[in-house]
């Protein structure tokens, strides 16, 4: 019978607890299995109404209440009054002191950890007497920090208990035989297996579930299709999806499909098997030549179950080889699961665990070995144990097996669905580094729907979990600083994570003109104009002394603009418009800048650099310029533009009055000023002076 351990905390060694005949030591698992928790605890809370104050009593139903997944809570108040009637008795001490650490476990596992660290400070000094409790105290502490750790930097997945399949005993060990067929393992009633077990579960028999358009099937019973009642339990499928191998008896058995039919279950041959040894899950690599699988043997071990490999050569199967220590550990490792990508997940007591078994990945270190493991993170993992993961060859579903709180069972099934969720992350900050109050927000363009607004870490970093395929607007923003925008697509992207660009928010500096957005033109208000319009009104709310100029391709987009802003409560002082006829590109531009002395006779119309057409000079060399500006304004010789540095007036191809600094013989002589000026107008840039009505240039000497 396959092992699923349900206690999800590190057992007190030495303690015992009585039920009637039967005397369970908290180190031994198996008898975790053996007794009827909900029957003991039935009869224990029944005594407790006359006896309402015996440690013995209270202890007993604290610890009932934590073998049950969704009642874990229930056992912190049982073990909290345990202490109490204990008092302060000499010969009650340790047995005070054993419950103590009980306690602090019980916080760790109903997720009060601030409580289990409180605990384990107290107990420090309390248990000087009792080397063992001291040592079982420092790892369940680890526990805590490791749990503390992953679950203040949570991973965004989409975590489904997989209820169409679950029921109120244990479900595990899910594999997709094909792409729509799910095989578990479960010990629920069937008509096969309907034998009561000693634990009060029936026989573990194998189930088959099919997607039906979205839909789960009622799961069918394997015995039935076999005819037999013997225990089933399914630990690996060959990879072209013909044999699926069962684990009986300590050691791995097969059934083969031959003509649509599945055979009676034989011994395998396959050198996974040995005579003293626990053998149990197993994954092939997609060649067949390569078979992962867990083991409990006496010699050469690691730990309790370690990860083995073995390797075809020709027709014949290597010996087990151990892994290294970057996957085995001293504690149990189980459920291997190697991926697509040569990435080889599994199961870990050990490692960076956050309580009982935990899902580590692994990936190949290119040397036929593999790098050390990380931790899947919280919520994939819990304080309880997770474990028997199982990714689809197109890495878009992932199975795993959980006996955390809110369960249906003993031990459910979870689905992990990569396809319809994308992980987006990116790095937001002000110039200089500073992340202090900068914001990065999301919105879905079809619905127009805030996300969510991440806190960004240290590093600049963050990240959103997000539908597929759909449009998203990304905002970043933050106070004295300018805020950018920009769109992304999740159609076709493949993979699960996508990293966005990097952004880089430059302070507001005035006195100049400053910050130009160019947005597609839209006839008509859509959403992805109306979520930028409301990210440059919160702007302008927070810059009462900015101005927001409209220079669109006709007329009627730019009082689009402008009425919306209005609307959202802009003012006619933080709004001037500018229509101009762009060049075949077209273009929509929002250009900010300082309020100005007379802000109606300044409109900024120039937004991108002209390219011209590339002109052949001959008889003539090339001398440069830089253009500070382009306007259509009254020459006012007092207006603060002038006052700066006293520009050239330049006549171009149309109407517009253009002014440079500088004459250049080189590009690279304008090219090593053009910062300055820069400084000064931020969208000064080099031009050839031929390109102006009045250009001239000097003969060639």
């Amino acid at each position: 019978m396959k092992k699923i351990i349900l206690s999800a905390f590190v057992l007190i060694l030495g303690l015992n607890i009585s039920f009637g005949q039967r005397a369970l030591v908290f180190s031994t698992q198996e008898l975790l299995e053996s007794f009827q928790v909900n029957e003991e605890l039935e009869g224990i809370l029944h005594k407790l109404k006359k006896k309402s104050e015996d440690p013995e009593l209270n202890l007993k139903a604290g610890f009932c209440y934590l073998l049950i997944p969704d009642k874990k809570e229930k056992s912190v108040k049982y073990l909290e009054k345990a202490i109490k009637f204990y008092g302060t008795k000499k010969k009650n001490a340790e047995r005070k002191a054993k419950t103590k650490v009980l306690l602090a476990q019980a916080y760790r596992l109903t997720g009060d950890l601030d409580k289990a660290q409180e605990e384990y400070k107290k107990l420090k000094s309390e248990l000087k007497d009792y080397p063992n409790l001291r040592k079982l105290l420092e790892q369940d502490k680890q526990l805590c920090t490791n749990a503390m750790d992953l679950m203040m930097n949570p991973k965004y997945v989409n975590i489904v208990n997989f209820d169409v399949i679950n029921s109120k005993y244990q479900d595990h060990s899910p594999m997709l035989l094909y792409d729509t067929v799910l095989i578990f393992t479960s010990k629920k009633k069937t008509s096969s297996g309907d034998k009561k077990q000693f634990a009060g579960n029936f026989s573990e028999d194998v189930f088959f579930s099919s997607d039906v358009s979205g839909h789960w099937s009622k799961p069918l019973s394997l015995a039935r299709k076999l005819e037999t009642k013997e225990n089933l339990a399914n630990c690996g499928i060959s990879p072209d999806k013909k044999t699926i191998y069962l684990y009986q008896n300590f050691d791995v058995w097969e059934i083969h499909k031959k003509k649509g039919k599945w055979q009676k279950p034989k011994k395998s041959k396959l050198s996974v098997n040995s005579s003293d040894s626990d053998d149990k899950h197993m994954s092939f690599t997609a060649d067949g030549n390569t078979i992962y699988f867990s083991s409990k043997k006496p010699h050469g071990a690691r730990g309790g179950f370690d990860i083995y490999k073995i390797v075809k050569n020709g027709t014949v199967w290597s010996d087990p080889i151990i892994l290294g220590d970057n996957i085995n550990t001293i504690y149990d490792e189980d459920g291997p699961c190697i991926a697509s990508d040569g990435s080889l997940y599994f199961s870990s007591k050990g490692h960076n665990s956050m309580g009982g078994f935990d899902i580590f990945r692994a990936k190949p270190d290119g040397k036929g070995g593999f790098k050390k493991a990380v931790n899947l993170g919280f919520p994939t993992n819990s304080p309880e144990h997770d474990v028997y993961y199982f990714l689809s060859r197109d890495n878009k579903r992932a199975f795993f097996t959980s006996t955390r709180a809110g369960g249906k069972g003993k031990a459910d099934i979870y689905m992990i669905n990569y396809a319809d969720f994308l992980m987006v992350k990116g790095c937001a900050m002000k110039k200089g580094g500073e992340v202090a109050g900068v914001l990065a927000m999301m919105n879905a363009i079809p619905t127009k729907k805030l996300i969510e607004k991440p806190k960004l870490k240290d590093d600049c970093r963050y990240a959103y979990l997000i539908d597929r395929n759909k449009d998203y607007f990304m905002s970043v923003e933050a106070k004295d600083y300018y805020f950018e925008t920009f769109t992304f697509q999740t159609l076709g992207v493949e993979f699960t994570e996508q990293e966005l660009q990097k952004v880089i928010l430059q302070p507001i500096k005035r006195s100049k003109i400053f910050k130009q957005y160019v947005r597609e033109c839209y006839s008509e208000m859509n959403n992805q104009t109306e979520l930028f319009l409301n990210t440059l009104v919160r702007f302008l709310n927070e810059n009462p002394d900015l101005i927001a100029d409209m220079s669109m391709e006709n007329k009627n987009i730019s009082q689009m603009y402008v009425d919306y802003l209005k609307k959202a409560g802009i003012g006619d002082n933080q709004i001037s418009e500018d229509v101009f006829q762009k060049d075949a590109d077209g273009g929509c531009v929002v250009t900010i800048h300082d309020k100005m002395p007379e802000p109606e006779v300044v409109e900024v119309v120039e937004v991108v650099e002209i390219k011209p057409e590339p002109v052949v000079i001959q008889e003539k060399r090339i001398i440069y310029t830089i253009q500070i500006g382009a306007f259509r304004l009254v020459d006012d010789p007092k207006h603060w533009f002038f006052q700066k540095q006293n520009p050239l007036k330049r006549d171009g191809i149309d109407d517009i009055n253009r002014y440079t600094l500088g004459v250049y013989n080189t590009r690279e002589e304008a090219e090593a000023k053009l910062p300055f000026y820069q400084n000064l107008f931020w969208d000064a840039f080099i031009r050839e002076i031929e390109w102006y009505k009045d250009g001239e240039y000097p003969p060639i000497q």
